[in-house]
């Protein structure tokens, strides 16, 4: 009862978010507590192509609509069961915004990652190597080319940390 009035409700691991009469959505609100290749990876997505809500309650990504089938791969892959939603204008795109403040704590504990990141993104502290890895692609493939010339944008911090990285 207390949870429900909360707007909380526990099934099978996840959480059901919302208050009585608003839609509600499931959330694996543990997925980025442990860090691990798989979140290392979407983690470096959204610390380039991501963004943390002004309020902090939430982690959103908006990507060309060409690029709907990564967001539905990471609606899969996190265990959310929102949907992916379209964006008109002038250049179409698609978003999915997830609201889970388990997730925008576990994003800057783990990975770094926080509000108005695009200046002040620093390394994530202590990641394995195979965690590094995929933190880094994530990243390259939200904010950078490979190629004959490797190209990533990002802050001075994290220039130095890829910099270090393709050194070993």
């Amino acid at each position: 009862l207390k949870a429900f009035a909360l707007g909380l409700n526990r099934r099978r691991g996840d959480f059901v978010r919302g208050r009585p009469g608003k839609r509600t959505r499931i959330v694996n609100d543990e997925f980025f507590s442990e860090v691990n290749v798989l979140n290392s990876y979407w983690a470096g997505f959204i610390a380039a192509d991501g963004s943390i809500s002004k309020n902090g309650h939430s982690v959103e990504i908006g990507l060309a609509a060409c690029d709907r089938e990564h967001l539905e791969k990471f609606v899969r892959d996190t265990g959310f069961d929102g949907r992916v939603r379209d964006k008109a204008g002038d250049y179409p795109a698609v978003r999915v915004s997830v609201t889970s403040w388990r997730w925008v704590d576990d994003l800057r504990v783990n990975f770094s990652i926080t509000p108005n990141k695009s200046l002040t993104l620093k390394p994530p502290p202590q990641l394995g190597s195979d965690e590094e890895i995929a933190f880094a692609a994530g990243y390259i493939d939200g904010d950078g080319s490979v190629g004959p010339r490797t190209q990533i944008v990002g802050s001075e911090y994290m220039m130095e940390w890829f910099r270090e990285l393709f050194d070993r």
